[in-house]
């Protein structure tokens, strides 16, 4: 059968999905294993000179590769745009919208500044384009989103974006709109899989990077229990650190005496299978000591 025109049209069309009015405090919610596992590096520090490497997880079933393009590896910081599409995309699905893999998403600039406490400012928007380029051309390759675990697929972090500028009077451009392409990656992350939990506004309020991802882990597993486990090791693993183990506890123990994660009381054990390996354990603050959930 033949097309004629209008379809030929609407079958070359970009879609485009906007949201009206930026996501409240309330409405913020996340996919359980962007939480759960590391997808970008800590560090918010760059080098001219020294390339960024390669992150690899294994656990013996997730596998997690992400390769970094030629505007480097994104940081924790930088993720806060893909932890803020995800909400985005949950609240258009949750009016209706039918979002599809490479379906574009219009964003208030302004609005993801305020959600994610970076600022205002020539240079923030400046920074918001540098994290854009980075999570556009690295590559995250992983079995985590197949049921079985048996395939492993590639994509970019994000598909594409595109900066709407506009000139106001006195002959400054801004950017006005923000326009991002959901990867296939990050579609089967949100809408096929749907392991979306309601996350606190504290997410995008650590400075730290170390403890903002242990934030993101404990927030993921801790659910409606009181307290939540994990090996000194694991967790060390989870956050994508490549620090040595006793780095990583020395790091652990600087953000507990600065008291860097909020809602939670953090302690640490012998392990009761190996004296030699420490446990973490994380009691919610006010919630009295049950039985912990473990990872």
């Amino acid at each position: 059968m033949l097309e004629d025109a209008e379809q030929r049209l609407e079958r070359q069309m970009d879609i485009f999905h906007r949201i009206v009015d930026a996501p409240r405090e309330s409405d913020l919610r996340q996919e359980i294993s962007i939480l759960s596992y590391p997808f970008c590096q800590l560090s918010t520090r760059r080098s001219d000179t020294e390339p960024s490497e390669v992150l690899e997880y294994s656990d013996g079933r997730v596998q997690i590769t992400v390769t970094p393009g030629r505007f480097g590896m994104p940081d924790i910081q930088d993720f806060d745009v893909i932890l803020y599409l995800v909400t985005v995309v949950n609240q258009l699905r949750g009016r209706g919208k039918d979002i599809s893999a490479n379906d574009w998403i219009e964003i208030d600039p302004h609005d993801f500044l305020d959600t994610a406490k970076w600022g205002r400012g020539g240079s923030y928007y400046l920074r918001l384009q540098s994290a854009l380029d980075r999570l556009n051309t690295t590559q995250v390759k992983t079995n985590i989103y197949e049921e079985d675990f048996q395939t492993v697929s590639a994509e970019p972090l994000i598909a594409g974006y595109k900066l709407v500028r506009e000139t106001d009077k006195s002959g400054r451009k801004r950017v006005q709109s923000v326009r991002i392409k959901v990867s296939e990656w990050l579609w089967h992350a949100i809408v096929k899989r749907e392991n979306i939990i309601k996350v606190s506004p504290r997410l995008f309020e650590i400075g730290n990077p170390t403890a903002k991802k242990i934030y993101q882990i404990v927030c993921r597993h801790i659910g409606e229990a009181s307290s939540f486990e994990i090996g000194m090791i694991k967790l060390r693993d989870r956050c994508g650190a490549a620090c040595a183990p006793k780095e990583f506890a020395r790091r652990l123990r600087g953000i507990v005496e600065k008291g860097e994660i909020p809602d939670f009381l953090i302690q640490t054990r012998p392990s009761k299978h190996n004296k030699r390996a420490t446990v973490v354990v994380f009691h919610k603050k006010g919630a009295g000591y049950g039985i912990a959930t473990s990872v």
